[in-house]
């Protein structure tokens, strides 16, 4: 019996709510409220737009009557606290962004870093063996016709290709174990 009381009770309650308009002290009126949650400093709404849709919005208790404050509940005292410390908690998260912004900043500083240091590494390597086939040019230059090779390219170019080998012949070992020829078993006659 108390259960469908309590129900009954609820369900007046949510019909209210549905179909209840409020109308702030700047003139503003939010029409067929569908849900609203109260906070220390003010009501969270969702309500119908005149062209249809749905609107939500925060509506501060400073913008309400005096009658509408106390209907639900408000306390000036708890407003600024909560609201000192929603402004606390921004202020929190707005410095972890900065951190994080920073660390962020931080990291691809060190890693381009990383990456010019390497290309610095590459050009350096890439340096030393054009002096490398520069120096091997003039080895090959002041050694001319001494090794048996021959030359390709003129000026700075010069680049010596030495002559083939001669190819030894393989040598060819005998098997360790002599292979044995596999019996033939059970096959028929006429394929022997």
């Amino acid at each position: 019996m108390k259960t469908v009381i309590l129900a009954l009770i609820g369900l007046g309650l949510c019909a209210q709510a549905r179909s209840s308009n409020l109308s702030t002290t700047d003139g503003t009126i939010y029409n067929n409220i569908t849900a609203q949650r109260v906070e220390p400093d003010g009501l969270y709404i969702e309500y119908t737009l005149p062209n249809g849709g749905v609107g939500m919005s925060k509506v501060k208790f400073s913008r309400l009557s005096a009658d509408q404050q106390k209907q639900f509940g408000y306390d000036a005292a708890k407003a600024r606290e909560y609201e000192a410390g929603v402004a606390k908690a921004n202020e929190d998260f707005r410095q972890q962004c900065v951190r994080q912004e920073q660390t962020a900043q931080t990291q691809k500083a060190d890693q381009d870093s990383r990456v010019a240091q390497q290309e610095r590494a590459d050009n350096e390597h890439l340096l030393a063996l054009a002096q490398l086939k520069a120096a091997e040019a003039d080895l090959v230059r002041a050694n001319q016709g001494n090794n048996g090779g021959y030359y390709s390219g003129a000026g700075e170019g010069l680049f010596a290709i030495p002559q083939p080998r001669a190819v030894r012949p393989r040598t060819e070992y005998a098997p360790i174990v002599t292979p044995i020829p596999f019996p033939v078993v059970n096959t028929p006659r006429s394929a022997r």
